[in-house]
């Protein structure tokens, strides 16, 4: 069975800006040890998946970056 996504994917290598930044460090899911580390100035280049709409952040957790897929699947259909 095929599925249509009904939201955009953007990929990006580039550091998250000041702003995103603010954004994804008081979305939920966050680590606390991003949160220091992102407060220090010091951000490895981890994956990270944002749902904006919704406040919701994966870094680095691919079981959770999956839940935020298909959450936003569920919610489009």
């Amino acid at each position: 069975m095929q599925s249509t996504h009904n939201f955009n994917v953007e990929v990006t290598e580039s550091r998250p800006t000041t702003d995103q930044l603010s954004i994804i460090r008081s979305s939920k899911g966050v680590p606390a040890e991003f949160k220091e580390e992102t407060s220090s100035g010091v951000l490895g280049k981890v994956p990270i998946l944002v749902d904006w709409d919704n406040g919701k952040v994966a870094i680095d957790n691919e079981a959770q970056a999956l839940k935020i897929l298909s959450d936003k699947d569920n919610e489009s259909n």
